[in-house]
């Protein structure tokens, strides 16, 4: 018993030093303040070896004087048992009377210990941080979204009392007019919108054009000629066009034909695009992106017409023929065919859909 209580000492001391060096004491303080904290480790080992080696002796001189377990229970005599009580106070008034083993005040126990304390601390404190640190990103993330919504409520909320002030500056002036003049600024702004619209209407024409002739035409007019459907080949030129398509629609080598093939193809051009009887009859000729644009532009320009002035059934155009400007405004869902006849197209009712 006693062996293994001195190893445990040995143990812990050995601990201490090891502990301590890893906190930094030994590599920064003199040789001297090494010797004399070692000494003090060394005697207050000693000291705790010698009390232990006290309180086994007494453990021993009580387990010779004492007769066993017996004795010590109550008995039933009131005499005796008075008697057990005596002994037992006088125990515990001789145990108070004896003073306390602490350590000397010279003593590096105290010192151990906190070390031990505080080593132990900065161990959980560093696998505390290691564990809060997800949960410290998780709550900024949350954080920078919350003041992100703050920001834009506090913008939305500066609009909407913004345009309020507005609504109520023109009640009232519009309260101090007279109705008069209230028609005629309405009928201002209503002019106003009107140039705008027209504005903007011939802006948008002429961004339109500008896509056909310059993008769409040639890809329809490969369509037309047997190549492959809209936007299966972008970047397509006149002479890809001129070259013609197989039957597989793919382009064909461009090898500089004769004037009688370049004649072949510029009459499959007119057939296709010519109006009927006009064919043979043309004076100018006319590319196959020309002749595509032409047919696009003013498909379009009846469809607008017709949705404009018709209503219902009479909003429907009749085509000649089945197109790849039909068929690419019927895929891009800017038009649709009737469900009974398949040559009437008209636009879709976009504006259906917004007033709904």
């Amino acid at each position: 018993m006693d062996q293994e209580i001195l190893e445990r000492l040995r143990s812990y001391a050995s601990d201490s030093r090891s502990s301590t060096s890893d906190a930094g004491i030994g590599g920064t303080v003199s040789e001297t303040a090494r010797s004399n904290y070692e000494s003090q480790i060394n005697t207050t080992l000693r000291q705790l070896q010698d009390q232990v080696s006290e309180q086994e002796n007494a453990l021993q001189k009580l387990r010779s004087s004492t007769t066993g377990l017996e004795a010590f229970k109550p008995s039933s005599d009131s005499n005796m048992r008075l008697r057990q009580v005596r002994l037992v106070k006088e125990a515990y008034d001789s145990m108070l009377s004896t003073e306390t083993d602490l350590p000397n005040p010279d003593s590096a126990l105290p010192v151990l210990l906190e070390l031990r304390q505080t080593y132990n601390d900065i161990i959980e404190c560093t696998a505390s941080i290691k564990c809060d640190h997800p949960d410290l990103e998780h709550t900024r993330n949350q954080l920078n979204e919350e003041e992100a919504d703050l920001r834009d409520n506090r913008q939305i909320n500066e609009a909407l009392k913004a345009r309020i002030a507005r609504l109520q500056i023109a009640r009232q002036n519009k309260s101090q007019k007279s109705s008069n003049q209230l028609g005629k600024e309405l009928l201002r702004e209503q002019q106003k919108k009107k140039k705008k619209f027209l504005q903007d209407t011939e802006r948008l024409s002429s961004s339109l054009g500008e896509f056909i002739d310059q993008h769409l035409a040639a890809m329809l007019a490969a369509e037309e000629l047997g190549g492959p459907t809209v936007g299966n080949m972008l970047n397509i030129s006149d002479e890809v066009l001129k070259a013609g398509f197989t039957n597989q629609g793919k382009p064909k080598r461009q090898l500089g034909g004769s004037q009688s093939k370049q004649d072949k193809t510029q009459k499959r051009i007119d057939e296709i695009w010519a109006p009927e009887g006009q064919g043979e009859d043309r004076d100018e000729t006319r590319t196959a992106r020309e002749a595509a644009a032409t047919e696009m532009k003013s498909l379009l320009l009846k469809l607008l017409d017709a949705s404009h002035e018709g209503t219902g059934t009479t909003s429907y155009i009749n085509l000649d023929r089945d197109s790849a400007a039909s068929r690419f405004l019927v895929r891009s869902k800017v038009a649709y065919l009737h469900q009974k006849d398949a040559r009437k197209l008209r636009l879709i009712d976009f504006s259906r859909e917004i007033d709904g």
